[in-house]
């Protein structure tokens, strides 16, 4: 079995959803060569490998297949590193940072049907502005990978859920910017953020979650407008409980109530774009940037 990378005919916009739609990366011819045993070293592993070069505009997987090699190339402009951390991939790019995330119900249908057990769809993409190919040498670039692969890890709840090596930890309920935030501290400042989504269960209880009680002190809450977030979660699942009015409204409030009574500083981010409310955390919250925007 083996993973595949998808992509929609559209290039990144600023942040969220790919969206806008620029001029295309030149096309540039390409070759490779390889040993005479790595078709057999990834048929032996099951797996696939993701090769990024940024001189001919392209992220490359590699996987076993019909007998031989098989390719599947995708364009971006200048792809220069990918990081991993479950079921997401990061790939930084000249200007921008996609995510994708695995969609493992779309997998079996990719051609050829059944042979995949991954398929890696773009989630966002986050703007960085230029990145230079020898960045790694300077301690600012490596400041933001690092950063950027702890918001990776410690996202959602989920993964590593390292809080303790967290500057910031982000809490609130589902759609309220807690990941594109996360990862611009993390680009643009080198902030160490985790999230977590407060859930159901969460709410229920009138508590803060346990695995969070010990850092009282790095959390900071976002919270959002109802109706707004009902559109935001419509769009997303429409005709669910999930985005019903009535679970929404009952989430916000009780969330609100939840920073007001453990004091946890929080922000309204409904009329907000993402490096207002990454401003705004980094004034309240005084944290130290690792990395000068």
């Amino acid at each position: 079995m083996s993973a595949v990378v998808a992509m929609p005919p559209v290039q990144p916009g600023d942040q969220s959803t790919p969206s806008a739609s620029p001029a295309a990366p030149n096309a540039v011819e390409f070759r490779y060569t390889q040993t005479d045993r790595f078709v057999e070293l990834l048929h032996r592993l099951g797996a696939s490998l993701l090769v990024s070069t940024y001189q001919a505009n392209k992220l490359v997987a590699v996987r076993a297949g019909g007998g031989g090699l098989s390719t599947l190339v995708r364009t971006f402009d200048r792809p220069m590193g990918l990081a991993a951390s479950g079921g997401r991939l990061a790939l930084g790019t000249r200007q921008e940072v996609w995510v994708f995330r695995n969609a493992p119900d779309l997998a079996p249908r990719v051609a050829p049907a059944g042979r995949h057990d991954a398929c890696f769809v773009p989630r966002s993409a986050h703007v960085t502005g230029h990145a230079a190919p020898g960045a790694a040498a300077d301690p600012a670039h490596s400041a933001r990978i690092d950063a950027t692969n702890f918001a990776l890890a410690n996202d959602d709840g989920s993964g590593a859920r390292d809080y303790r090596s967290a500057d910031l930890i982000l809490i609130g309920v589902s759609r309220t910017s807690k990941t594109p935030t996360s990862l611009y501290l993390a680009l643009q400042y080198g902030v160490f953020t985790a999230n977590y989504p407060l859930t159901d269960e969460d709410l229920e209880t009138g508590k803060l979650p346990k695995v969070l009680q010990p850092f009282v002190s790095k959390l900071f809450g976002l919270t959002i407008d109802a109706e707004r977030l009902q559109l935001i979660r419509q769009e997303r699942r429409p005709g669910s409980r999930y985005a019903s009015p009535q679970q929404v409204r009952y989430e916000v409030r009780t969330a609100l109530s939840l920073f007001e009574r453990q004091s946890i500083p929080h922000l309204d981010v409904s009329e907000c774009n993402v490096e207002e409310i990454a401003s705004r955390i980094l004034s309240r919250m005084n944290l130290e940037r690792r990395v000068r925007g």
